[in-house]
């Protein structure tokens, strides 16, 4: 009967340890950082104006009836609709570690007019936009934005379903109450592959009926 229960007690005690390492390899291969990299034909940005916020009350309107939320956050200024150009997203996402709430985004995105041109300077909006935004993912209000000035995108590669650019250029990282958050440069290629309209959810730039669909991944 005491073999019993020590053979009992063992398999219980390597089920428990089994179980344990099973949930950490799973936190382990969550916790990476995801990262999105596509681009839209015939879409812009929703606002060009990145200045054009609402104040933060209007918010609970929209949640209370389930309808999508107005531009509150600055996050919110990557939101896409249907239009003219090519728009490019690059969006990051990391789960953070073992603590709550921790998880943090980064987000890019580029409108062009077409990609016919070897290099467009930031500066002239019928050229080339671009908006940067960062922050804790539970803490929308407290992250920081700005349009990406001083730089350039330059058109490395066209080909069937892929794009690849070089973007450069400064962002002034402001938060909503306009204090200075610190300056982002940006330098970086990267390949961007093509997806619809229709597959765009509020991570990757579609309007959210709340802000955390558009800050978590």
């Amino acid at each position: 009967m005491k073999k019993v229960l020590i053979r009992t007690l063992k398999i219980i005690g390597f089920s428990f340890l089994g179980l344990i390492s099973v949930v950490l390899l799973v936190h382990f291969v969550s916790a990476f950082p995801k990262k999105d990299f596509f681009f839209i034909e015939n879409s812009e940005f929703v606002q060009s104006d990145f200045q054009n916020l609402l104040s933060d009350n209007e918010e609970v309107k929209y949640i209370d009836k389930n309808e999508v939320l107005p531009i509150i956050h600055l996050v919110q200024n990557h939101r896409i609709k249907q239009g003219t150009g090519y728009i490019f997203g690059y969006r990051y996402f990391s789960a953070g570690s073992i603590a709550i709430d921790d998880e943090t985004y980064k987000k890019i995105t580029i409108w062009l007019p077409n990609v016919n041109e070897d290099s467009y300077q930031f500066g002239n909006k019928l050229k080339v936009i671009g908006y940067f935004a960062k922050g804790g993912s539970a803490w929308p209000r407290h992250g920081c934005g700005g349009e990406i000035k001083n730089g350039s995108v330059k058109v490395n590669k066209v080909e069937n379903d892929q794009i690849v650019l070089h973007i450069s250029g400064s962002v002034d990282c402001r938060s909503k109450d306009s204090s200075e958050k610190g300056k982002i440069e940006i330098d970086e290629d990267m390949t961007f592959k093509k997806i619809g309209f229709q597959d765009l959810s509020p991570w990757l730039g579609i309007g959210g009926t709340h802000i955390y669909r558009e800050t978590y991944r």
